[in-house]
């Protein structure tokens, strides 16, 4: 988002096609809230996530038309980035939906456009 911001091309490995499912913060807050209301769950594992997996390129894609600024640029892989990727990225919220009754409500153009929101007039303070 920052390179977008700047008006930079946003680096793109390959053919952007790993995909990772995307999950906006406050949503990761409820998700933990649902849980910690449930009376039997010690020991338990709860995955987190929007349920979709997009891939990095869509996510980058969306990044550049919702700020309406920056640029995609794919570049080969370094040498041995390949090697280290951690491949796809695809969880099932089947468990937290059952037992809370808790899903994601934030979509990734909302969360990208909230994230903008708030940092847009703060980057002075990143740089």
């Amino acid at each position: 988002m920052r390179l977008a911001q700047e008006g930079k091309p946003i680096q793109i490995f390959g053919n952007g096609q790993q995909l990772r499912d995307y999950i906006y913060a406050t949503d990761v807050a409820d998700a933990f809230l649902a849980v910690g209301q449930l009376t039997s769950t010690r020991g338990e594992v709860f995955n987190c996530g929007s349920g979709r997996s997009i891939p990095f390129a869509e996510m980058a894609e969306t990044i550049v038309r919702v700020l309406k600024k920056g640029k995609i640029e794919y570049v080969p892989w370094p040498a041995d980035y390949e090697r280290i990727e951690t491949g796809d990225v695809n969880f099932s919220v089947k468990k937290i939906l059952k037992s809370t009754g808790w899903r994601a409500s934030v979509s990734l153009e909302e969360g990208i456009e909230r994230m903008y929101n708030y940092f847009a007039p703060r980057l002075r303070l990143y740089i």
